[in-house]
């Protein structure tokens, strides 16, 4: 395939292109919250890294945010990798910093234990209207370099630019998995399947409420109890690859 283009002075973004491969995720995913009081609850969070994909980040991390909450007062959680802390700004969301890397030979992380919130009254935000009690969600988020799904590459000794520069100039190039909107839906909430807007018999959809079905996508009720890794099914919208 050849690809005609005016360069700028700069970096360049050549190809940009998305893709569902629900069968190739480089990382899945489980997630289960229980409420043991109006003021506490238990979280499990566990993460498994695709065999194919490369054991290295620019960035990932965690977010578990609890629209129905004012804000976290305590957190007792044991990540077996990377750290954990409450947004600053955001003082009803969990962060679980990851980091680099995955550092067990399974590529497997987990993050679980008890978070203490405080009872003062807010009001859910139109787009999380969803999330009311067990129902909520941990969102993943995470650049992976030098990695494309696809397995597309674009080799440097095959671009040439024309006209030919008077100065000689070196083509680098690079490629990166980043995550879009990868949400993983509480396993013992209410809205944990999928409805499809275009299901048979089904009625019309409001625009807000559509983004909250089409976020509902996690297929797992597993007990935190099991030692393996429990199936489940990771919603994403598309992970971007730049070329």
């Amino acid at each position: 395939m050849q690809i005609t283009f005016n360069p700028s002075l700069g970096p360049v973004s050549l190809l940009k292109y998305s893709l569902e491969p629900r069968d190739r995720l480089p990382i899945r995913g489980f997630y289960q919250m229980r409420e043991l009081s109006p003021s506490h609850a238990k979280v499990l969070v566990q993460l498994k890294l695709a065999d194919a994909a490369a054991n290295q980040f620019e960035t990932c991390c965690v977010e578990i945010p609890f629209p129905s909450r004012h804000s976290v007062l305590s957190l007792d959680l044991q990540p077996t990798v990377g750290a954990v802390n409450v947004d600053p700004k955001r003082k009803n969301v969990v962060v679980w910093n990851i980091g680099g890397k995955l550092s067990s030979k399974s590529l497997e992380a987990a993050l679980s234990g008890s978070i203490s919130f405080d009872e003062v009254a807010v009001a859910i935000p139109a787009e999380d209207a969803l999330c009311v009690k067990s129902t909520g969600y941990a969102r993943v988020l995470f650049k992976i370099p030098d990695y494309a799904l696809s397995g597309l590459n674009v080799s440097s000794s095959g671009v040439t630019v024309n006209p030919k520069p008077s100065v000689k100039k070196s083509v680098s190039i690079s490629r990166i998995v980043e995550s879009g909107e990868y949400t993983i839906w509480n396993s013992l909430g209410e809205a944990i399947f999928a409805i499809s807007p275009e299901s048979e018999g089904a009625p019309p959809l409001l625009p807000s409420q559509s983004r909250n079905i089409a976020r509902s996508s996690i297929f797992s009720s597993e007990s935190p109890d099991s030692p393996e890794l429990p199936t489940s099914d990771l919603k994403t919208e598309s992970p971007n690859n730049t070329t």
